[in-house]
Formats: structure tokens, C-alpha cells, sequence
């Protein structure tokens, strides 16, 4: 589908690009907050009285065709039945479920709490954005008490003005708020009054679908409100709706779509990001959906790549099996990050020309007794792994804060980088010459042989570093006492991170069982016991701690970026 194609129909026809901003995400155009309301059309029917016996229309009929993004829920109750039995298994996440049915009235806590609204349950919510207009439509139960509860929101909290009901469905149409006249130069006030922020309509089409349509102040909702409103459910057809439906998958409780959303390339890159950023810039239509059981949360996306060039598969396909931390980092891990990358491609790069545009140590890292990076790239190959392994003992709550302003974190946190190794000999090498530097400089410098290991430990103050070289890779590792459960593992006197992989098909995948280009894994125990020692309120931590396993997969081809994510309790 071309970006012409996407355009809509409503509307002027708009530029594609009206600029950029950029934090984790680029995007092409300010949207509308889609999921924030489809939520606030829940709440706003919380206040419907007695309810018909004749159910409410099905939603997914008045999605708009070729919308800029789209969010479906099949069916409103078992989403609603599965969250509940999800954050029931989170202690202290009920409490939202308590401040949903105090404030707004909408008790989603049981089964009845839908139809007491007026919603049914049984039916879809659709939300929909196309040309910076939302749609948002759902089954209803009393279209009457619908408008009144509508009414009421707009020119209550909205501070809208509405005009007299009209036409099909008793439509009502509402002129949002206008900011303050700002003076002019000449400190006069302007000849005319500000333009409304923004305009909406409402009300319900003869099948009983509740439609709220929200549009920029120069546009009219009613015309795109009777558009919507006679719509024939053809644009669930379309093939983006398909691939989300198909990306989602069997039992989701959610699906949709957006696009004109670019992730935004990684700070630091170098020339890299002549590669990195045309690529990515291809990436739109993020599609997918949420599958919700009582003990288990999965996300699955995809973004398709519709730019002139492929992105740069051939740089993330290193040779050799990504399965190499898997058996070597304690379960007790608390967070490990692995991501692929084909330094062989860096190897043909001349010596000379490499030494150029490389930078002499990793991001971050400079200072710690490493060797230079580019004659780790002739000793390592290019499957590496990050991990969060605890929290120093000697950290207090004011260092953890100071990480946030960009204080150092060597001793704060306890973390470990690996890398598949190439040339164990070589590394054997060049840690040793950094070991008799090292010894000559008042640090203390202890060779480890064990468990199939063997290395340094390197300490001076407070500062405590250590290397492990064997079983296929080389561990750096930065913190004191972290060596032993490396070596327990080493030695089968305790479980290694592959343990949190049974039966957790995306927790394998991340750890690299699969050849997945990036993997993240996540298990809180160790955390959460180490910040309670610290003071850290128990509230938060408890909600940690009721995660069991956290694993997440991405999965790059030459046209398409794939993202699994499964939250198990």
C-alpha cells in the first residue's frame, strides 16, 4: 500500500512529513491518543441507568477504510474477565480496577459491571484515527442515557458547547473550548475570537453502535460521523487489517494497526547510522495485537519496510549459534540484553582505516581494563550480551537516584558484558598483558582456573572487575562477589539462566536457542530483595516480584521487523 493510497478521504489532502521529533520514536504526524479514547468512551458510558433487553450493535461495522491507525477489541468481557484475572495475580495492581469504579463509576471487578454501565459486553469497541480525526465506537445497551452521559462529559469536564440534537441517531454536535485570545503586538486583542481547540459528535446509528468522532476545529465531525456511521465493516478486510489480525493471533484480546511511527536509531553510531537510519526510516505500518490468560501477558508486532532499501540484515547474521549464554549466566540474572551483529564484515575492513573510525573503547566504558575495541573485534565474534546482574551492597537510595542524572554506575550496579569468543588464546593474551599493567599500578590482581574458567580478578578501593574466558565465550564481569555464581554454574551447584526458558518459547528465543537478532529476558527476584534491603517501598517491589519471567524477541528479515513479548506470572 502506497503512502498516496493511505491518505484519506476525509479531509484535505495533507503532507506526509509536517516534521519530526524525536525521543525512542520518530513520528511523521502529531496522532490522536487512540487507546486513551477508546478508554474514556468506556468511562463516559459508566453512568448509563436501566438497559434494553435488545443487545448493541456490533463496533467493527464503522471502522473507517484505510485509517491511519486501528484498534479492535472483539469482544469487550472476556478482555475485561482476562485483566481481571491477571492483576488479581499481581499483588496491589487490583487497586486500579478500586479507582476505575470509585471515580468514573464503571466497576469492571465482575461480570455484571458491564451491562450495570449499559455496555455490552458481548459486542466490539473499535478505535479508529484518520486525517488527526478519532472515532471511537462501541455496543450500547440505552442509546437515550448514551447521548444524556455524552452530553454531560462534553460540557462538564470538556467545557464544550453542544448544538441540538439532529437528524439520525438524535447526533449532537460539540464545539470544544478556545484558548485565551492572546494581544497583539500593539497590546490590542485580536479582531476575531480564537479558533475552538477541536469539535466532536456523537450519538448512535440505528444498530445500536454508540459513535464518538473527535476532529480538529476545522473540519466537521457530523459528515464524518455519518460516514463512519454507514459503513459496511469492509475495512476489517483491507490487508493490513488481515496481517494484524494474523500477527496477533488465535485468542487475541486485542488487535490493530498504525503507521507513520519510525524508531528512532540508536545515539552513538557513528557512520553506522548512514546504514542504520535510511533503513529504519523505511519502517510503518506497526501491526499486531494482545493475547491476556490469567497468568500470562503476550504483545506480537510487526512493522513491514516499504523504503527503497533492505534493512541491514547481513550485518546482524554473525556465523556460529547465538546459544552461548544461555548455560554460562546464573538464574539469579537480572536482567540480560543479547543482540547479534556480523563483526566479520568489520574484520575486512582494513586495520588502518578501522582504527580511524572506531571508537577505542565501548560507550560508557571507558577507563575499565579492557582491551582496545578494535582488536576485540579480531578476538571476539559478534554475538554479545549485556546483563544487570544486582545491586552493589555499598549503593544507597540517593546513588540509585543519581543514576537517573547520569551518575556513574559501576558502583552502584553489578553488570557483566559477553561476547562469543573467537580467539580464546588471543584473549588469553590480551587480558593477561592488561593483568601486568595492571599489577604495576597498586591494583590487586588474582588469576581464577576453575569451573572450566579461566582469568582474573582485577580490585583497587572500591573498584572490582573480573574476566572469565572459556565454554565458547569471555565474561567481563564488573562488581565484587559476582564471580562465584559463574562459576557454581560452571559447575552444576546451581541453575543457570536457560532454567527460566522451560516451557517459555519467547524467554528461549531471547536467550538465543533460536537465531533471533536481539533477545531481552528479565526475572526480578534478585532485584527486588536487594532494593527492599535498601528501603525501597514494598508497593512497587511487589509488583516486581509477582513477575516471574519476562522475555522479549526481535527478529529483523530484509522487509519486515517482528517483536515478541511475554510477561509470565
Amino acid at each position: 500500500m502506497t503512502r498516496g493510497a493511505r491518505q484519506g478521504s476525509y479531509g484535505p489532502d495533507r503532507p506526509r512529513r509536517e516534521g519530526i521529533i524525536r525521543s525512542h520514536t520518530r513520528t511523521r504526524r502529531a496522532r490522536a491518543p487512540l487507546a486513551a479514547s477508546a478508554l474514556a468512551a468506556l468511562l463516559a458510558l459508566a453512568s448509563l441507568g436501566a438497559c434494553s433487553d435488545e443487545p448493541g450493535g456490533d463496533a467493527r461495522r464503522v471502522a473507517l477504510p484505510d485509517a491511519d491507525a486501528l484498534l479492535v477489541v472483539p469482544a469487550l468481557e472476556p478482555l475485561r474477565a482476562r485483566a481481571v484475572a491477571f492483576l488479581a495475580g499481581i499483588e496491589g495492581t487490583s487497586g486500579v480496577l478500586d479507582l476505575v469504579a470509585g471515580r468514573y463509576g464503571l466497576d469492571l471487578r465482575t461480570p455484571e459491571g458491564l451491562a450495570e454501565a449499559g455496555i455490552d459486553g458481548a459486542q466490539s469497541l473499535v478505535a479508529c484515527e484518520k486525517a488527526g480525526a478519532a472515532v471511537v465506537a462501541v455496543g450500547v445497551l440505552d442509546p437515550e442515557r448514551f447521548r444524556a452521559v455524552l452530553s454531560e462529559r462534553f460540557t462538564g469536564s470538556a467545557g464544550a458547547t453542544l448544538a441540538p440534537p439532529a437528524g439520525e441517531g438524535g447526533l449532537v454536535v460539540a464545539t470544544g473550548p478556545a484558548p485565551a485570545p492572546v494581544a497583539g503586538p500593539d497590546g490590542m486583542a485580536p479582531s476575531e475570537p480564537p479558533a475552538p481547540r477541536w469539535r466532536a459528535a456523537f450519538g448512535v446509528t440505528p444498530d445500536r453502535v454508540g459513535l464518538v468522532v473527535v476532529t480538529p476545529a476545522d473540519a466537521d465531525p457530523a459528515v464524518l460521523w455519518q460516514t463512519a456511521a454507514g459503513g459496511d465493516g469492509s475495512a476489517l478486510a483491507s490487508e493490513l487489517a488481515k496481517a494484524a489480525k494474523e500477527r496477533a493471533g488465535e485468542g487475541a484480546v486485542a488487535w490493530g494497526y498504525t503507521g507513520d511511527i519510525v524508531p528512532a536509531a540508536p545515539e552513538g553510531l557513528g557512520l553506522a547510522a548512514n546504514v542504520v537510519e535510511p533503513a529504519l526510516d523505511g519502517l510503518q505500518h506497526f501491526y499486531g495485537g494482545v493475547a491476556l490468560d490469567a497468568d500470562r501477558l503476550q504483545v506480537h508486532l510487526a512493522a513491514d519496510h516499504v523504503g527503497d532499501r533492505e534493512l541491514p540484515v547481513t550485518w546482524l547474521v554473525p556465523e556460529g549459534s547465538p546459544d552461548v549464554f544461555a548455560d554460562v549466566f546464573p538464574k539469579t540474572t537480572t536482567a540480560l540484553v543479547r543482540l547479534r551483529m556480523n563483526l566479520g564484515r568489520v574484520r575486512k575492513i582494513p586495520r588502518i582505516l578501522r582504527d580511524n573510525v572506531m571508537p577505542s573503547t565501548l560507550p560508557g566504558l571507558s577507563g575499565l581494563p579492557l582491551p582496545a575495541l578494535s582488536d576485540l573485534v579480531d578476538l571476539v565474534e559478534g554475538d554479545v550480551a549485556v546483563a544487570l546482574l544486582g545491586v552493589a551492597d555499598q549503593a544507597t537510595l540517593t546513588d540509585l537516584g543519581q543514576l537517573q542524572r547520569g551518575g556513574g554506575f559501576e558502583r552502584v550496579l553489578h553488570v557483566a558484558l559477553a561476547a562469543r569468543a573467537r580467539d580464546s588464546a588471543g584473549l588469553m593474551e590480551a587480558f593477561g598483558g592488561i593483568a601486568s599493567q595492571l599489577e604495576t599500578s597498586r591494583w590487586t590482581v588474582a588469576p581464577i582456573d576453575a569451573g572450566g574458567f579461566r582469568g582474573w580478578a582485577f580490585s583497587r578501593d572500591e573498584r572490582a572487575y573480573s574476566v572469565l574466558i572459556g565454554h565458547g565465550v569471555v565474561v567481563f564481569v564488573i562488581g565484587r562477589g559476582e564471580v562465584e555464581p559463574f562459576l557454581a554454574v560452571a559447575e552444576k551447584r546451581a541453575l543457570p539462566l536457560a532454567s527460566l526458558a522451560e516451557g517459555e518459547p519467547t524467554v528461549a528465543a531471547a536467550l538465543g536457542r533460536e537465531p533471533a537478532t536481539f533477545g531481552f529476558v528479565a526475572g526480578f527476584t534478585r532485584l527486588t530483595r536487594e532494593l527492599a534491603d535498601k528501603g525501597v517501598p514494598p508497593y512497587f517491589l511487589k509488583i516486581l516480584n509477582d513477575i516471574r519471567v519476562l522475555g522479549a524477541r526481535v527478529d529483523v528479515a530484509e522487509k519486515r521487523v517482528s517483536v515478541d513479548l511475554d510477561v509470565s506470572l
